[in-house]
């Protein structure tokens, strides 16, 4: 079974929009820089996407009826997660169930029911077309929340994380060899040290980990070589006490060099988990 959380956010942050396409084919924009001050309402997703990068998950969501909504997620083209959301005044209420293994294993092709590993065809061929759909990227560190209507751009919002000590640069970067999701010795050092800060805020914290691959690392499978190393870290940090559902891993592949390098170029800091702590607000 996958792993139940109950997760609360604002309905400012968490609102979507309807939109009546699947996803569409992103490769035509492919080239454009990215930059986020460039998006502007009524864009289609792959023209946002041209600027943002690949939405690091896509939800759909269907009505269910009295503030009820089911909402499934797809990272990298498969079902992630999938639960139920619900609205009570101005919070809305996410009960999730996530995928316990990434990859997960390929799912029954005869299956009646929605199944973690479907792509998004196969959950349209049971659920039907979405109601909504909100998109979520990572920029630089922050998070950007999109949503769409009709196939438009609707709203675009900033998120604001804020780091609770430190950079990133000082003391909490994880770092591989080439295609390894291994820890090195001197990763304790890192990892002891946001331990200590979420220990030091008395569980009003969450972990976030940025986890990323270089260049020479091939890129069909460097999403998931991240989410890996990525996986790894968030394993060890389990083991020092900080509880799972506090811990996020966000794997970015390749798209986010620390040192700009020519394409296929090996670069040993780009191999890297970052490990970034944040405040938040009691439960």
């Amino acid at each position: 079974m996958g792993k139940r959380r109950l997760l609360k956010l604002s309905a400012a942050t968490a609102a979507t929009a309807l939109i009546a396409v699947l996803l569409p084919d992103h490769a035509a924009f492919s080239d454009e820089r990215r930059n986020p001050e460039l998006v502007t309402l009524g864009m289609s997703v792959p023209e946002v996407e041209a600027l943002m990068g690949q939405s690091s998950e896509t939800c759909w969501n269907y009505d269910r009826g009295a503030d009820s909504r089911e909402r499934i997620c797809f990272r990298d083209g498969l079902l992630h997660s999938s639960g139920r959301t619900r609205q009570e005044a101005d919070r809305i209420y996410f009960e999730t169930t996530t995928a316990p293994d990434w990859p997960p294993p390929s799912p029954s092709t005869s299956s009646t029911e929605v199944q973690f590993g479907m792509d998004p065809q196969a959950v349209t061929r049971l659920l039907g077309r979405p109601d909504y759909v909100d998109e979520f990227y990572w920029f630089e560190h922050l998070p950007f929340y999109a949503d769409f209507a009709d196939g438009n751009l609707m709203k675009f919002e900033k998120g604001e994380p804020v780091p609770v000590a430190g950079s990133p640069l000082s003391g909490s970067i994880v770092f591989f060899d080439i295609g390894s999701t291994k820890l090195a010795p001197q990763a304790e050092q890192a990892i002891e040290t946001a331990v200590q800060q979420f220990e030091a805020l008395r569980g009003s914290a969450t972990v976030v980990l940025f986890a990323h691959t270089d260049a020479s690392e091939a890129r069909s499978h460097s999403t998931d070589l991240s989410q890996r190393r990525g996986e790894v870290v968030k394993n060890r940090l389990v083991a020092l006490r900080i509880p799972r559902d506090r811990i996020e891993v966000r794997a970015l592949g390749d798209s986010s060099p620390l040192v700009m390098v020519p394409p296929g170029t090996a670069e040993p800091q780009n191999r890297r988990v970052e490990i970034h702590v944040w405040r938040t607000e009691k439960d």
